[in-house]
């Protein structure tokens, strides 16, 4: 049984500081295999597991927006780059 204390800890480090499971057991000392099976089986932390879902997809979303907005910069840099004339000719 964890302490309200080191539940709080936890909770901190994954929502204030964004460390990933991995990084708490470390922070803890604990393996992060044995660490997670204990995360999982926690019904305290259920509702974080589905933020934690959550999150994994928002950040996967952001880096495929990330490329796209690094995409559409280039071909505008490409775009003013042309002299003038070109860019009428367009």
């Amino acid at each position: 049984m964890l302490s309200s204390d080191l539940r709080a800890q936890i909770r901190h480090w994954f929502y204030a500081e964004h460390s990933k499971v991995g990084t708490i057991a470390q922070q803890l000392g604990l393996q992060p295999p044995c660490f997670k099976k204990f995360w999982i089986s926690c019904p305290w932390l259920r509702f974080d597991r589905v933020l934690l879902r959550t999150r994994r997809c928002w950040e996967a979303r952001h880096a495929e927006m990330q490329q796209e907005l690094e995409r559409v910069r280039d071909i505008a840099e490409a775009w003013f780059s042309l002299p003038k004339e070109e860019r009428q000719a367009h």
